[in-house]
């Protein structure tokens, strides 16, 4: 009887297709284009383009972001002022960006909820100086932010509205970062200097 079930059990083994392989994830396009770019980039720095360099890093942080799923109009104009500005510490980019937005997001809210109703033909004018002088007085002047800020304001949106811009900031600011520091890496040698013999 033994023979009998093992004899079974053999058949049902052979009878069973094989398990499948697991298929491997597809990687995302906006993702090899991402790498793709930073690799031009830095290829490019070390040949001596910085022209090149900047285009293509934007372009790889602009992938990553749109991979993220934050992206936002204003975005074009952060990533104009993070790549093709000259950089400032992480600190200081963080605080500008980011602050600018969290001043920009703070008018907002004020005007929306304390502008009475018959003065809203004024609101867009309110916000945009509002904006433009708390982000002064805050040392975080940001354009972008203020473009965001107006979205808000003209949308009637809420604070949570300014969640995908923020985070949008967080990503390019993380991508120029991650950029500045490969820089050194890639950065052309100086030809060694002549020494004429006196």
């Amino acid at each position: 009887m033994a023979a009998l079930f093992s004899t079974l059990a053999l058949a049902a083994q052979k009878t069973q297709p094989p398990a499948p392989e697991p298929e491997a994830l597809p990687v995302p396009p906006l993702a090899l284009l991402a790498v793709g770019a930073l690799v031009v980039s830095l290829v490019a720095k070390r040949i001596g383009s910085s022209l090149i360099s900047t285009c293509f890093a934007s372009a790889a942080a602009f992938a990553l972001l749109e991979l993220s799923g934050f992206t936002f109009p204003a975005h074009s104009a952060v990533a104009v002022i993070l790549f093709a500005m000259p950089p400032k510490s992480a600190y200081l980019t963080a605080f500008a960006v980011l602050g600018g937005h969290v001043v920009a997001v703070v008018v907002s809210l004020l005007q929306l909820y304390l502008l009475p109703a018959s003065l809203a033909e004024f609101a867009k004018v309110v916000t945009v100086s509002g904006v433009i002088a708390a982000q002064q007085a805050a040392g975080t002047v940001h354009p972008p932010a203020c473009a965001m800020a107006l979205a808000m304001v003209t949308g009637n949106k809420d604070a949570a509205f300014a969640y995908a811009p923020l985070m949008g900031c967080v990503v390019l600011i993380a991508c120029q970062q991650v950029w500045l520091k490969l820089l050194p890496f890639v950065e052309p040698t100086p030809p060694p200097a002549d020494k004429k013999k006196e």
